[in-house]
């Protein structure tokens, strides 16, 4: 897995590469931690290269978007499969995380085009 990170304008950018399972959730957890940091910015995470994601990943994301709104921030999750999509509308992530397919939108903010 390869874990990318950068900021946007008002956005902390996690771009994930790989397989999204618990043998990576230590790696990933500490993008996570460092966006916590930036609780000034919204967290957009890319999961448009993410070929596989488990259950304990569903929980990080769960819980790491639970810690942030209790900051007064929040995340937003960008470019999954639709077939992951499918399973995060199955397991009610998507009643958690917005779960945003406008890949204009997200190339905007990669831009820093706000």
């Amino acid at each position: 897995m390869i874990i990318r990170t950068k900021t946007a304008d008002n956005w902390f950018i996690i771009i994930l590469y790989g397989k999204f399972v618990v043998k990576n959730l230590i790696r990933i957890r500490q993008a996570f931690d460092e966006a916590e940091k930036h609780r000034h910015l919204k967290t957009a995470i890319d999961l448009s290269n993410v070929t596989h994601i488990d259950s304990s990943a569903i929980t990080l994301l769960a819980n790491f978007q639970k810690r942030l709104l209790e900051k007064g921030s929040g995340s937003m999750i960008f470019g999954a499969a639709s077939d992951i999509t499918e399973i995060f509308s199955i397991v009610g992530l998507d009643k958690v995380i917005p779960i945003n397919t406008d890949q204009k939108y997200y190339e905007k903010i990669i831009q820093n085009k706000f």
